[in-house]
């Protein structure tokens, strides 16, 4: 990058002159030089340079005035003030007008490199900061725009998810009423083929239409998830209540009888954290370790409380999770290969991370193929706001 930095030279006293051009050799800058304090002058008017290098400016009262009008009652510029003369003087009156140097002969060329390759040195940082600090506030704005475009994507996404629910509910709520009334009429035929033939019938289109609804559920849920619809309302909750109930809904729908229990240890705490939050993360977990666990031993929920965070650890012993799969569990609609006859929209897990985030918590997963998995749902005891 080509410098900005110029350097105007007003010496009258040759030696001091000669000793300056000398030092200024090796510094890569723009360089003008006047030979009256005229021509410094104009030079000034016209065009401010980076520093000022003179003899003259300081001796003469009438001089010096004009220097200090130049920058409003301050020197327009870096002044470094060279005493040819070698007389002893008193330089904090230039200082105090902003003087940068003040040197007295006899000077060498070597003090007068150091002296404005230093000053040099900061004015080419102070410069690249900000340039870094314009960078910095184009990319954040940049940044700003870019969150705002995708904020209104995720609305308009929310708002097409949630309308196409509702549409989709009314024909399914159709379809239930007419399921209902087929089962009321299903009593009154007397041959027994036909009959159990509509029981069939009548099962399976419950449990499609059970499915569906199920379905549109998670979306709905994701969909104002993404949005930013769901608040998190922290509060004081019982953890243990709240698991227990969770296990119990499921004990009780599980057609192979198999009971998943809950398990506690550590010191019991009253947790501070979003209640509907947790329930939505705790079930799904435990829905799909009863879902893929089936023909084997009971799951198992373990509450741990420790000093700062608690746990609930929720495990199955069932089909367990390739490792190739674990990377890819939480992105929606993911569904493994061992998992593929299994009923399910892949979206549990996504929104369990949902929620498990906007606890400002996370979660863990280790799993053996073929011998289950364990998930870690880990929040703090106490919700931080920030």
């Amino acid at each position: 990058m080509k410098s900005t930095i110029s350097i105007l030279v007003s010496i009258s006293d040759k030696q001091t002159l000669k000793v300056t051009k000398k030092a200024l050799t090796p510094i890569s800058c723009s360089k003008i030089y006047a030979e009256t304090i005229e021509e410094c002058f104009n030079t000034l008017s016209n065009k401010l340079p980076t520093f000022l290098i003179t003899d003259q400016c300081f001796s003469n009262v009438e001089e010096h005035q004009e220097l200090l009008k130049l920058g409003n009652g301050k020197y327009p510029v870096g002044v470094i003030f060279i005493d040819s003369s070698g007389e002893s003087k008193d330089p904090e009156p230039l200082f105090a007008n902003g003087a940068i140097e003040f040197l007295s002969a006899p000077i060498n060329v070597t003090q007068i490199t150091t002296k404005l390759e230093r000053h040099i040195d900061y004015i080419n940082l102070k410069e690249q900061h900000n340039r870094e600090k314009v960078k910095a506030d184009e990319a954040e704005e940049k940044l700003k725009s870019t969150l705002k475009t995708q904020q209104e994507i995720i609305r308009l996404k929310s708002n097409v998810v949630n309308l196409t629910s509702h549409q989709f509910r009314t024909p399914l709520a159709v379809i239930q009423a007419n399921v209902e009334i087929l089962k009321v009429l299903n009593r009154n035929i007397t041959d027994e083929g036909a009959k159990n033939m509509i029981e069939t019938v009548y099962n399976k289109i419950q449990k499609e239409v059970k499915n569906m609804v199920s379905l549109m559920d998670d979306v709905l849920t994701m969909g104002k998830l993404d949005a930013w619809e769901i608040t998190h309302d922290p509060q004081e909750i019982d953890i243990i209540d709240l698991c227990n109930n969770v296990a119990d809904s499921y004990n009780l729908v599980q057609p192979d009888k198999r009971k998943i229990k809950v398990y506690v240890s550590g010191k019991e705490k009253w947790v501070i954290s979003d209640e509907r939050l947790l329930e939505i993360a705790t079930s799904n977990l435990v829905s799909n370790a009863f879902k893929y666990s089936i023909d084997s031993k009971s799951p198992e929920l373990h509450l741990l409380f420790e000093k700062d965070e608690v746990k609930i650890e929720v495990r199955d012993f069932g089909k367990g999770i390739r490792k190739v799969d674990i990377q890819k569990l939480f992105t929606p609609f993911f569904r493994g290969k061992n998992s593929e006859t299994i009923k399910g929209t892949g979206l549990g897990l996504h929104i369990t991370q949902q929620c498990v985030d906007l606890l400002n918590g996370r979660i863990e997963v280790k799993s053996e193929y073929r011998k289950g998995s364990k998930f870690t749902i880990i929040i703090p005891i106490k919700y931080n706001v920030d």
